[in-house]
């Protein structure tokens, strides 16, 4: 796995205050979903989104190989399959707008646990201005590669509120610093003209990124309401403390520092189940997500609906004012495949500058959730 340790970048060149709201685990039916779960809480992702979840978990369900890759363009495939499988790191990234992600995930829910190990990477690219050489614009460079083991329990009090909480312990290697193109250039020692510069870039990040372990906390809180009549639906609340008091990493090895610390974030929900009938589920839901985080308050929307069948799922939303949909094949009765694209805002403000992403996902296991 050491050659996946080595992928650790997130770069973004914008104005200082264009920032993500968060980068951090998506689930891929959730993403399709308007990046939302924070209520509804159903599935494996339960274990980020919201642990108390893991109360209405019934039966034992293994994911033996979960696997999730993401990216903007056939182009960013193309060099993903080229550092996994050829070690061409240096043409990773590529010197405008690009996202990736690689993440590997088998884990083991059963009613009021889970546990599972991980690895996820996450990068973003936009080096426009440094091709440009617009020493006056800023770069943004945040990123991570994280690998460690998670766990979570749920405690119900009664039938209708549950408590969670979940704890992980993770090696993360990456970088976050926004500096205008001219800092960039000088810290990372960067020298020669530009074709040398951005033929480079990966190199000088990775002599940039910190690496540290961390532990970090997470707890949530879900309550229900089921509706009176046949066949009514039931709504659910649910709100998230993550990172509970920030997550801090203690430096390891020989680097320039510890990765910057996970601010702590609150996260609120609400959603309607209704099933109508055997074998069919409609979710509809609407997240709050960063809650206190001072921002546009679009960014801090989501809102999803999905119908799902025995074996397939179709679902659609609206993430931070942009469009989301994904679907799912979940048969045979050992596999399941989820697809999803969500727009994501780049910007200074709301609704000015998206950028799309895809993701694809693989589980195989006994009885997969």
């Amino acid at each position: 796995m050491r050659i996946y340790f080595s992928i650790l970048i997130f770069l973004v060149t914008q104005m200082a205050e264009a920032r993500l709201q968060r980068f951090g685990f998506d689930g891929v039916r959730q993403s399709g979903m308007g990046n939302t779960g924070i209520a509804l809480a159903d599935d494996a992702n339960t274990l980020w989104y919201n642990p108390a979840g893991l109360a209405d978990v019934s039966g034992i369900h293994v994911n033996l190989f979960d696997f999730v890759v993401g990216a903007d363009s056939t182009d960013t495939l193309t060099r993903l399959n080229n550092a996994f499988f050829k070690s061409d790191f240096q043409n990773l990234i590529r010197p405008d707008k690009e996202f990736l992600r690689f993440g590997i995930n088998p884990q083991v829910v059963l009613p009021f646990f889970s546990f599972s190990l991980y690895e996820n990477l996450q990068g973003y690219f936009d080096l426009g201005n440094i091709k440009e050489m617009d020493f006056n614009k800023d770069v943004q460079a945040v990123g991570f590669n994280d690998l460690g083991a998670i766990a979570g329990f749920a405690i119900p009090f009664g039938e209708y509120f549950s408590l969670g909480a979940s704890a992980r312990v993770f090696q993360r290697t990456g970088i976050e610093s926004y500096l205008t193109t001219a800092e960039f250039i000088n810290q990372a020692g960067v020298s020669g003209n530009v074709d040398e510069i951005t033929s480079n870039l990966y190199q000088y990040m990775k002599n940039m990124a910190g690496a540290g372990v961390g532990v970090g906390t997470n707890a949530g809180a879900l309550f229900k309401i089921p509706l009176r009549g046949k066949d009514a639906p039931t709504v659910k609340f649910g709100a998230t403390v993550d990172d509970i008091g920030n997550t801090s990493f203690t430096k390891l090895g020989d680097v320039v520092g510890a990765p910057a610390s996970i601010r702590q974030s609150v996260n609120l929900g609400a959603a309607i189940q209704w099933k109508p009938k055997k074998g069919l589920t409609w979710n509809n839901e609407l997240n709050y997500r960063d809650a206190l985080e001072q921002s546009d308050y679009l960014r801090h929307v989501h809102f999803g609906s999905e119908l799902r069948w025995s074996w397939l799922g179709i679902r659609g939303g609206v993430s931070q004012g942009y469009a989301t949909f994904g679907f799912s094949l979940e048969t045979p009765p050992h596999t399941r495949i989820h697809f999803s694209t969500y727009g994501v805002e780049v910007g200074n403000k709301a609704m000015e500058k998206q950028h799309r992403w895809y993701l694809v996902q693989l589980i195989i296991g006994f009885n997969p959730f």
